[in-house]
């Protein structure tokens, strides 16, 4: 859970400001990446099911709708009431495709999904990097675990938001009408 990462981060940042023993040290930084490749992993998987469902849900509503206007045609009616129960029920099915297509587009998931996908591969290179130092014939001094400390919270703090918040407010900047000064005349 996210109170027990915190915490286990908590503990590990303790560990390492007072100067505790480097193979401790090594223990919680492996137990640290291995966690939060998991819960990354995981909400990969989320973020890759509900993009799936999303987009299967729209294609197959999209497809039932085209059969559905394609049985209008004269030799195919069953009676006169299937002509407009068959352009409300494809009604309902635009009205879903739509929701499901906004749904998709406000919660982003498929640059989510990539971002996680993104994250949990440099989560485990760093995992490998620091399995290879660290089993290595020296043993691993306070600065390079604190190299990879660093390393570790620049992937999971990957810059998204603030990318984003700078482009928004780019792009207010490009909307605003400049006022005309009274000694530019």
């Amino acid at each position: 859970t996210k109170d027990n990462f915190e915490a286990k981060v908590r503990e590990f940042y303790k560990e390492i400001s007072e100067g505790g023993k480097p193979d401790s040290q090594c223990q919680y930084l492996m137990s640290l990446l291995n966690f939060k490749i998991e819960h990354v992993e995981s909400k990969y998987k989320k973020s890759k099911y509900i993009n799936y469902v999303l987009k299967i849900s729209i294609l197959l509503l999209a497809g039932l709708s085209t059969i559905i206007l394609g049985l209008k045609s004269e030799i195919l009616t069953f009676s006169e009431s299937w002509k407009i129960q068959s352009v409300d029920i494809v009604l309902i099915f635009s009205a879903t495709i739509t929701f499901f297509s906004g749904l998709a587009a406000f919660w982003d998931v498929e640059n989510y999904q990539m971002r996680t996908k993104i994250m949990v591969n440099r989560l485990k290179e760093l995992r490998y990097k620091f399995t290879l130092e660290a089993t290595g014939e020296n043993r691993m001094k306070f600065n390079e675990l604190e190299k990879i400390m660093e390393e570790f919270i620049n992937i999971i703090g990957d810059g998204y938001w603030e990318r984003k918040y700078l482009q928004r407010l780019d792009q207010e900047k490009k909307t605003v009408p400049k006022v005309k000064e009274d000694n530019e005349d």
